[in-house]
């Protein structure tokens, strides 16, 4: 004889004790590029459905062993919390800097837009947001703020002077030619930082 061969459940490999009790430990793994938060929330949905049909053979369920998806949901609500205070932060330093509400509150309303915009993108993309997408957000939303305080600062410092002249030009010609004035510095700043980054893609 060879072998014998029989159908029967693969050979246990490690122990599992729950409540210093022998029991079996299930491992759902994801596929590579899931979203674990949807995968999790299915196998929940099936384990919910099983459990009183394992139940009703003296089978006890925890579905609370192990699941990264936990960690996630805790991770992304101290991510909104961080958030919060960061925009807060954010406003603060605008209004000393500029020392203008109006100026402060454009910089500041151009940031939930554009961020708005950049997880659309990443949506429409099919990219997940994960640590390195996120990464990318603070990065660019750093350069974001840079550029809209230099902006609005040079409007505003235009507008001021344009209203003590003795011939004001039009408004919307003054903050076109302001915004002008910048733009090659901060298009040629924007590119140093995205050079500077490029070398992470690789990774």
């Amino acid at each position: 004889d060879v072998a014998h061969v029989r159908i029967a459940a693969p050979p246990r490999f490690g122990a599992a004790l729950i409540h210093d009790r022998q029991g079996l430990l299930l491992l759902v793994s994801s596929l590579y590029g899931a979203n674990t938060l949807k995968v999790a929330n299915q196998a929940a949905h099936v384990i919910a459905r099983l459990t009183p049909g394992l139940r009703a053979e003296g089978v006890g369920v925890d579905p609370r062993a192990f699941t990264p998806a936990a960690f996630i949901r805790v991770a992304l609500l101290d991510l909104g919390h961080v958030l919060l205070i960061g925009a807060a932060l954010i406003l603060l330093v605008l209004l000393v800097a500029l020392r203008d509400w109006r100026a402060a509150l454009i910089s500041f309303v151009a940031i939930p837009v554009s961020l708005l915009a950049a997880v659309g993108v990443i949506t429409a993309l099919g990219i997940t947001l994960n640590t390195m997408a996120l990464a990318g957000l603070a990065i660019a939303l750093g350069e974001l703020v840079d550029d809209a305080v230099v902006d609005v600062e040079n409007i505003t410092r235009r507008l001021r002077e344009n209203r003590a002249a003795a011939a004001p030009a039009p408004r919307l010609l003054v903050i076109l030619r302001a915004s002008l004035e910048v733009r090659s510095a901060i298009v040629f700043a924007s590119a140093a930082v995205v050079v500077a980054f490029t070398p992470v893609i690789a990774l």
